[in-house]
Formats: C-alpha cells, sequence, structure tokens
C-alpha cells in the first residue's frame, strides 16, 4: 500500500513538473527587455526572448500586446488608443511586418489597411514593378507580371484600396493595348476591370487614397475611379457608337453611370460646353473626360445632338475622319 502511494505521489509530482516546464512564460513587459542590434533579450535570463509581451498607459490601459520568437516580433500584434479603441492590428513575421495590416482612428472608424510583403508595402513592391515596365518597350506581356502579383496579394487583402486601384489600373492599360484585335475579350476584361474601380469607390468614396506621386515615371496615369469608369464605359459605347448601334451605346453609357462614372458634375461641365455651341456647330475635345461625357449626352439625354463633337486625340487615325464624315447628312459632307 505504501509503495503503491509513493508510486502514485511520484507519477503526479512529475506530471506536475512537465506541465509547469510546458507552459507558457507569464507576459514581460515590453519596456523590461533587452535590446541589442534589434533583437530582444530577456532581462534575467539574457537568452533571446520568446514569448508574449505587454505594455500599457500610464493609467493601466492595454497599450500593445504581441510576442517575440527567438528575439523578434512575430505573431499577432494589437495595439489601442488610451480611449481603448484599436489603432491597428496585423502580424509579424521573422520581425517583419506581413500580411494586411488594419489601421483605425480614434472613434473606431476604419482608417486604412496595408498589405505588406516582407516588411514592405505591397504597393510600393507594385509601383516598382510599374517603374521598371515603364522603362521597357510598350507591350502587354511586360503587364503580366505585375497583374499576376496584384491578384495575388488582393486574394488576402480584403481592405487595401490602393492595391485594388493598381490591380484595375494595370489591367486596363494591358487591355487597351492591340484592343481592336481582340473586341470580345476586350469587352469581357472592362466589364470586369470596372468591378475593381467600383469597389474601390464603395472601399473610400472620396479617394482619399489617391496620393500616388506625381509623375510619369510609371508609365501610367492616376486619376480617380470616378474618371477611370467614365472612360472605360465611354470607350465601350464608343465601340457601338462606330456600328451605328445608338441602342446599345445608350445602355451601355447608363451602365457606366450606375458603376459610378459620368457623375453630375462632369455631365454639368460638358453640358456647359455644348450649350454654348451655335446650331449645327463642331465642338473641338481632347480627353475622355470632355468627351464620353458630352457623348453620353447626346445618346442618352437627347442634348444639343446637333452639335458635333471632334476628339483631337483621334483626328490621326483614318477611320475616325470616316466615322465623323459618314456620321453627318450627305449634303453636309
Amino acid at each position: 500500500m505504501r509503495k503503491t502511494l509513493l508510486i502514485t505521489t511520484a507519477i503526479i509530482t512529475t506530471a506536475l513538473m512537465l506541465m509547469l516546464g510546458c507552459s507558457s512564460p507569464e507576459p514581460i513587459n515590453t519596456e523590461k527587455l533587452i535590446n541589442e542590434d534589434d533583437l530582444m533579450y530577456h532581462p534575467d535570463t539574457k537568452e533571446l526572448y520568446s514569448g508574449d509581451v505587454f505594455k500599457n498607459y500610464l493609467g493601466g490601459k492595454t497599450k500593445v500586446e504581441g510576442s517575440y520568437k527567438d528575439g523578434k516580433a512575430d505573431g499577432k500584434w494589437t495595439y489601442w488608443f488610451e480611449n481603448g479603441q484599436k489603432e491597428r492590428e496585423g502580424k509579424y513575421e521573422d520581425g517583419l511586418r506581413s500580411a494586411e495590416w488594419i489601421f483605425w482612428n480614434e472613434n473606431g472608424d476604419l482608417n486604412r489597411s496595408i498589405y505588406y510583403d516582407d516588411g514592405r508595402e505591397a504597393v510600393e513592391v507594385a509601383l516598382d514593378m510599374m517603374k521598371e515596365i515603364a522603362k521597357l518597350d510598350y507591350g502587354d506581356r511586360w503587364y503580366d507580371e505585375i497583374i499576376e502579383y496584384l491578384e495575388e496579394v488582393n486574394k488576402h487583402s480584403t481592405q487595401d484600396v490602393k492595391l485594388l486601384y493598381l490591380l484595375g489600373l494595370c489591367s486596363d492599360t494591358k487591355n487597351h493595348i492591340n484592343n481592336n484585335e481582340r473586341l470580345p475579350f476586350y469587352i469581357k476584361e472592362s466589364e470586369k476591370i470596372s468591378g475593381y474601380f467600383e469597389e474601390c469607390i464603395d472601399l473610400d468614396p472620396i479617394a482619399k487614397f489617391l496620393d500616388f506621386p506625381k509623375t510619369l515615371e510609371y508609365g501610367v496615369v492616376f486619376v480617380d475611379p470616378y474618371s477611370k469608369l467614365t472612360s472605360i464605359w465611354g470607350d465601350f459605347a464608343f465601340m457601338y457608337i462606330l456600328s451605328g448601334n445608338y441602342d446599345k451605346a445608350r445602355e451601355t453609357f447608363i451602365r457606366g453611370r450606375k458603376a459610378g462614372g459620368f457623375i453630375p458634375p462632369l455631365l454639368e461641365y460638358n453640358k456647359n460646353m455644348l450649350a454654348s455651341c451655335e446650331p449645327n456647330g463642331i465642338l473641338f475635345t481632347n480627353g475622355d473626360n470632355d468627351t464620353y461625357p458630352a457623348w453620353y449626352l447626346q445618346v442618352v439625354e437627347g442634348f444639343r445632338t446637333d452639335v458635333t463633337i471632334v476628339n483631337l486625340s483621334l483626328l490621326n487615325t483614318p477611320w475616325y475622319i470616316r466615322q465623323l464624315r459618314d456620321s453627318r447628312p450627305e449634303g453636309e459632307r
């Protein structure tokens, strides 16, 4: 009996020792860790620290919770404002920010989301790729790599509107190259690309994210998603206008406005331009925002259909000159 009791006691003691040995150490205040060459060491053992950490405000409220592995930040980290609202949250891998980080305002509203790739913002990685593309010969094959990269990171990012915008922008740029040679594909891709910009508007209606460098070294122009949608659906409708199918052009313009293009201020601006023309006059335009909305007004609203709209950037193409000529009554050609 006594022998059995001794054995039982030994087993229980051993089990308790194993449990204690396997349990995680108590979280340590980050201010107590020793920082040497960006590696964090335990204040007592002087060994590279692995375990949970925290930091509090002076009043005792939690400011930071996270963890280290072999002296480097690793795993989920959460930061709070002093009022208790979350400030930011994401994860580290081997000391570097990784995947999606979410940032909030002090009132609890979402501020932004940033996706990280080995410690760098994925947007920065994409912009570097775009800069390299701009140095190469112009061709759609150069965009395959960056579009593939952006599609992959967007699968794992739920809120990074900048990444979504760049995906739409690069996809649209590629889609315009040789689009007349692959019209069915162009139309299908245009609808898909429109979805990217529509989602950008849903995430950030006033386009606060649009703070890209004002330079041409990236090979593209960073315009707001509303203007991009106007261009995408304006291009689409223009193809129907060229073929004489004004019913489909009208449907397409209306679809584009529902998507977020042809916003009221832009239509009002173009309406003023058309209204200033003499009867049966000619209105010379140059860009998308002073051409497509004017066509929208004529095709959808029937406003000043007597005015001929001439886009100067297209006048160097024989097919456009023929279209302008044939669109006029025979006696006025």
